[in-house]
C-alpha cells in the first residue's frame, strides 16, 4: 500500500512539473537579429545575454543571433573594443517580428586588452 501511494504521489508531481513548465514557456519568443558597427561591418562572437534568466549566445561569422526571451527582459550585448548595450525587449507578441539590428560603437577608452602568454 504504501509503495502504490508513493508511486502515485512521484506520477502526480511529475505531472504538475511538466504542467508548470509548459506554461512558463509559453511566454517565450524568438528573438533574432544581427549585430554589427557604425559602418555596417557584421560583428562576429558578440556574446549575447537574456540578463533576466542567464540565457547566452554568440553571433555567428554573419553577425547573426537567435535567442529566446520574454518581454521586459534585458537583453546584453558586448563584444571585446565596443561599448556594452542593453537593451530592454518590450511588446513581443506572436504576431510582431521579433528581428533586430543592433549597431555597437567602438569604446576608444577601454581597458581591455590581451595578453600574450605564448612563451
Amino acid at each position: 500500500m504504501y509503495i502504490c501511494i508513493k508511486n502515485i504521489l512521484f506520477i502526480f508531481s511529475y505531472f504538475v512539473f511538466f504542467c508548470l513548465t509548459s506554461v512558463a514557456e509559453d511566454d517565450n519568443m524568438s528573438f533574432s537579429g544581427e549585430v554589427s558597427d557604425k559602418n555596417g561591418t557584421k560583428l562576429p562572437n558578440v556574446h549575447i545575454v537574456d540578463v533576466n534568466r542567464k540565457l547566452a549566445t554568440l553571433t555567428n561569422r554573419e553577425g547573426a543571433f537567435l535567442l529566446d526571451v520574454n518581454n521586459n527582459d534585458t537583453v546584453r550585448f558586448s563584444f571585446m573594443g565596443f561599448k556594452t548595450r542593453l537593451i530592454v525587449v518590450q511588446d513581443l507578441s506572436p504576431d510582431s517580428l521579433r528581428m533586430m539590428s543592433v549597431i555597437m560603437t567602438r569604446d576608444i577608452f577601454s581597458r581591455q586588452s590581451a595578453v600574450d602568454i605564448s612563451r
